[in-house]
């Protein structure tokens, strides 16, 4: 499936249902499907900001009233969906009291055939959920989803709890975020590609820094996640008692989730 082929893919969405005997498939956010009140779901997150802004796919979160934000050492905060991208699924979160030393960064730099990704996942293992599992693998190319929207395609054999989790090039450059994997090619994992993050951040005034290489760049992708995980509930999403920063009071972010 070389760059630039636009054969229409079809995706299994990454989630893990802790409520379940193991790691379980969901299918796609965009069903409608109101997930089982009551059950608990995971999947990974990563720092965009360093007052507390976070990013996951939205069907991680979807149908959740109470969700919380963990960092690797069990620190839990709670979280809010500032808004929500369905036909992308992508979430911007903000966790409440968190304050990060680190935030993904872009160079800019495009994500090449053959070039090295990777990313990590929290949730994976269901019986120790905030042990992270990093996945080694590479860019096939883009490609189009069946909603229409472009992806990026790689190399990877990506597990339940890894939905949300940031896909970094070899020197810690972020260009994508994972959504799941192809259907019926499980070695194949799927991303939305850095441009339809941004977009989400831009519309809430949150630009990526622009760094170079990273030294470190497998320790970086470990200190910029979190594990997200929430309390499937048929009321509304929880509403945060203070206005996260840079958002104004009374706007539609600070009331509810908004779908763009």
């Amino acid at each position: 499936m070389p760059n630039g082929v636009l054969r229409v893919l079809g995706l299994v969405l990454l989630l893990l249902a802790a409520g379940a005997a193991g790691p379980v498939l969901a299918r796609s956010a965009a069903d409608g499907d109101a997930a089982a009140a009551g059950r608990v779901k995971s999947g990974t997150g990563f720092s965009v900001s360093r007052d507390g802004f976070v990013v996951t796919s939205a069907h991680v979160v979807e149908g959740c009233r109470d969700v919380s934000v963990l960092e690797a050492d069990g620190t839990a905060r709670p979280g809010y969906v500032i808004a929500a991208d369905r036909r992308l699924d992508v979430a911007l979160l903000w966790a409440e009291g968190r304050v990060s030393q680190y935030s993904a960064a872009a160079t800019g730099e495009r994500a090449q055939a053959g070039a090295e990704v990777f990313t990590l996942g929290f949730g994976v293992i269901a019986s120790e959920p905030l042990r992270p599992v990093l996945i080694e693998g590479s860019v096939v190319g883009d490609n189009t989803a069946r909603p229409g929207n472009r992806i990026l395609v790689i190399r990877a054999r990506l597990h339940a709890g890894h939905s949300g989790g940031a896909v970094l090039t070899g020197n810690g450059s972020l260009v994508g975020m994972v959504v799941g994997r192809e259907e019926g090619h499980p070695e194949l994992g799927v991303a939305i590609p850095l441009a339809d993050v941004e977009g989400l951040l831009y519309a809430y005034g949150i630009a990526l820094p622009k760094r170079g290489p990273e030294a470190n760049p497998r320790a970086f992708l470990g200190a910029i996640s979190v594990l997200i995980q929430c309390t499937a509930s048929s009321g509304p999403p929880a509403v945060p008692a203070s206005t996260p920063p840079g958002i104004r009071p009374n706007t539609p972010a600070v009331r509810g989730p908004v779908d763009r």
